[in-house]
């Protein structure tokens, strides 16, 4: 088992590096499967606050109600979100919906319909947060995914 300081500097690089691969070299998409990458935290609150998020990003996830889930003040719980995954609780909630919205829209659904099961107010703020994190709007990557798995699918 590697000591606790490799396992967090190996997981902030993952972050880092999944998070930014698409935003410095324009949108590739990528029709395989995505790796999930499974966290191994050594704080059980922080795990309820994680889980939480991934069981349901459409829901109310303000740093006070994950915070009372983890039975942790507000302050503890940024704390520990920062020192643990190297973000704010915000951004790793938004990641999340991100990711929820990609696969929404991986599975045909329209932008409004992927932005309401991502938990986001409205199509605008998921282009909005698309564009800003993924470099492409919604509905652009959603053709684009279509036409990569069509072209694939054909041959």
């Amino acid at each position: 088992m590697y000591p606790v300081w490799a396992r967090r500097r190996n997981h902030l690089w993952l972050i880092r590096h999944l998070s930014h691969r698409n935003r410095h070299n324009g949108f590739v998409p990528d029709p395989a499967p995505r790796t999930v990458v499974i966290v191994v935290f050594d704080g059980v609150k922080l795990r309820a606050a994680t889980d939480a998020i991934a069981a349901d990003p459409a829901a109310d996830h303000s740093v006070k109600s994950l915070a009372a889930r983890a039975s942790l003040s507000t302050r503890q719980l940024t704390r520990l979100f920062q020192s643990e995954l190297g973000q704010t609780p915000a951004h790793y909630v938004e990641m999340v919906r991100v990711d929820a919205a990609r696969a929404a829209l991986d599975a045909g659904r329209s932008v409004s319909d992927a932005a309401q099961r991502a938990g986001f107010g409205s199509a605008e703020t998921l282009r909005r947060v698309f564009v800003n994190r993924l470099g492409v709007s919604p509905r652009a990557y959603r053709d684009r995914f279509r036409t990569t798995s069509a072209a694939t699918t054909a041959r």
